[in-house]
């Protein structure tokens, strides 16, 4: 066949240069054959001879095996130097070790032993019978056999514990370093047993968690020792999963994992540790031309309203762009709030130069129009129902707060007289809060429900004014005190409270609330350096700056994002977005004072961990050559 394909490819050769290269392969075949014949056909100087035997050897006396012993069978049939190798392992392979042993052997019926170590078999928790691979080495002649042999039914309890373990109870304990009532660190203390001088590590995982913590490698002598594993407090937080937690531990020495074992801690709430730090404060720019700008309202979907110089004024901004809303028709416009559907209210000029509430809907700006009589409205908040709350005045300036809805705008009333009523926001029950006038040149804040407006007091001084609702029904704003100074408060089920001012402040005032009860808003000092703040869980914290002088806060949303105008370094006011930790501030312990899980607690043993008393380790087996 072959000579027939090259007749056909190279017709142009002579016949005999054609038989050339057929002949050459022939030959090479035939020498590569004669080559490996000898070896191929000489017999093995060695082969196995089972049935093979094993039995367990206890070098101490303690009743339990340090090592696992093969009595290897063969017949030798020429002297040499041999290996025989052993790999014993379950079906699963859970259980996975080796060892082999050196041996001169002469001609004739032979047996060798090989011993495997006791405590492998112990850590990997798995029972007999288990399957050994043999293999069966010479020196100059190399794999002589191989086969199987399977042991007898041990219990892997029958055989010692490894050089060194973990004995239970274990002990956990929230570590706070700087001392913020919140856990920077979750450590675990576990007890040590060493039998065996050498360089040990310990490692662990929160189960379900996947936050990992590790000790490095270190030389231990002889002796029990309390080992501590520090998991990150903040990559817990992160997580958002309450506890008890389930470590899994994991023993090494040097490279061989020699010990496993679990344990339960305390219950831990993911909100007692500490959260990760805030981004930096966000410098959200400016309407192309514009050097000053300031944001009044943000909605869960982080959409941000307000105004800006260089455009018409109002202004969205959502990822990271910021686009011009227009007019009704005017110069200038701003806006005021925005709902969970991105509808947005503010106030704009029209072509015959009033200024008018607009509802802003996917593009096209709505006139509000104005109270009957009236000639100027501005809108401040809207409902995710589409209502919309405000004020609007006539030529007398008498403001009057309203509720616009479906087309229709209605006034609100007052609380005793018509001289100024305005309504700053409106939650999703329909619920409105405002300043009105009991008296003339007095003002409370007032709550309008179903139709009537409560008059929710002051904090002991002549004034007050309501900003903000969440769903809740919490109330926000400011209030001037008994001693006439001006501080934000919080309303709720009919208290007020005093929220105060930064340290060293002078006033503060309340402009915005979440459903989580955070509240924001500005604090000034006794210079009239505003700053803005953030009031959650009975803390205020000042919010910080873009690098100017002073700030303010406006909004907050339920994914604890707050905006309002900072300062730069430039001198410029430009709208800002802060990123502040949720409610889950510094709280009360989880658990009861002392226990796992609480801030008092100290490391101490408990009852919990699932891995049970391995028995005393004893040294590894040294008699078979390991």
């Amino acid at each position: 066949m072959i000579l027939e394909l090259e007749a056909s490819v190279v017709t142009s050769r002579p016949r005999a240069v054609r038989l050339v290269i057929p002949f050459f392969v022939g030959v090479v075949l035939i020498l590569a054959a004669l080559i490996a014949i000898p070896k191929a056909s000489a017999a093995p100087p060695g082969v196995f001879q089972p049935p093979h035997s094993d039995y367990g050897v206890d070098t101490d006396s303690d009743g339990l095996f340090n090592a696992l012993v093969v009595e290897v069978n063969m017949s030798i049939a020429q002297t040499g130097d041999y290996l025989i190798s052993a790999y014993l392992h379950d079906a699963s392979y859970r259980l996975s070790t080796g060892n082999s042993t050196q041996a001169h052997l002469d001609p004739g019926p032979n047996s060798v032993p090989v011993a495997l170590d006791g405590w492998r078999i112990n850590v990997s928790g798995v029972d007999g019978p288990y399957s050994v691979e043999l293999s069966l080495y010479e020196r100059t002649y190399g794999l002589s056999d191989s086969g199987v042999h399977t042991t007898a039914a041990y219990s892997h309890l029958e055989f010692e514990s490894p050089p060194a373990y973990l004995v239970p109870p274990f002990a956990d304990v929230g570590v706070d370093t700087n001392g913020n009532g919140r856990f920077d660190d979750l450590a675990v203390d576990v007890n040590l047993t060493v039998e065996q001088t050498d360089y040990y590590g310990l490692s662990g995982n929160l189960h379900g968690l996947d936050v990992s913590a590790s000790t490095p490698w270190q030389s231990y002598a002889p002796g029990s020792y309390w080992v501590r594993l520090l998991f990150d407090g903040t990559a817990i937080h992160e997580k958002g999963i309450d506890g008890p937690y389930v470590v899994d531990f994991t023993l090494y020495m040097r490279d061989w994992q020699i010990g496993f074992n679990n344990y339960t801690t305390g219950p831990y709430r993911a909100s007692d540790f500490e959260s990760p730090p805030p981004p930096p404060p966000r410098n959200l720019g400016t309407l192309p031309g514009g050097r000053v700008s300031f944001a009044y309202a943000i909605n869960d979907a982080g959409q941000v309203v307000g105004t800006s110089e260089g455009g018409s004024g109002a202004f969205l901004w959502q990822n990271g762009v910021m686009m011009d809303l227009g007019t009704l028709g005017g110069a200038s416009s701003s806006a005021s709030g925005i709902n969970e559907a991105g509808q947005i209210v503010g106030i704009s000029n029209n072509a015959s130069g009033e200024s008018h509430a607009f509802v802003w809907d996917n593009g096209t700006m709505t006139d509000l129009g104005t109270l009957p009589g009236d000639y100027y409205s501005e809108a401040y908040g809207i409902s995710d129902a589409g209502q919309v709350v405000g004020y609007s005045f006539d030529s007398s300036r008498t403001y009057h707060a309203f509720l616009w809805q479906a087309g229709t705008m209605t006034d609100l009333g007052n609380l005793g007289v018509a001289y100024y009523t305005v309504a700053w926001a409106i939650n999703d029950a329909g619920q409105a809060v405002g300043g009105s006038s009991p008296d003339y040149g007095a003002e409370h804040a007032f709550l309008w429900s179903g139709g009537g407006m409560q008059d929710l007091g002051t904090l002991g001084g002549s004034a007050s004014e309501a900003r903000a609702i969440n769903d809740a029904g919490q109330v926000v704003g400011w209030s001037l005190n008994a001693s006439g100074a001006t501080h934000a408060f919080l309303w709720q089920n009919g208290t007020m409270t005093d929220l105060g001012t930064l340290p060293g402040g002078y006033a503060g005032y309340a402009y915005g609330i979440n459903d989580a009860g955070q509240v924001v808003g500005t604090s000034e000092d006794s210079s009239g350096v505003t700053h803005a703040f953030l009031w959650s869980g009975g803390t205020m914290i000042d919010l910080g700056t873009l690098g100017g002088c002073c700030g303010e806060a406006r909004g907050i949303n339920d994914a604890h994002q707050v905006v309002g105008g900072s300062a730069t370094a430039a001198g410029f006011t430009n709208a800002v977005l802060w990123t502040v930790p949720g409610p889950d501030g510094p709280q009360s312990p989880a658990s009861l004072a002392g226990e796992p899980g609480s801030a008092s607690a100290s490391p101490h043993p408990i009852g919990g961990g699932t891995g049970g008393t391995i028995p005393a380790a004893r040294s590894k087996l040294d008699a078979f050559g390991n």
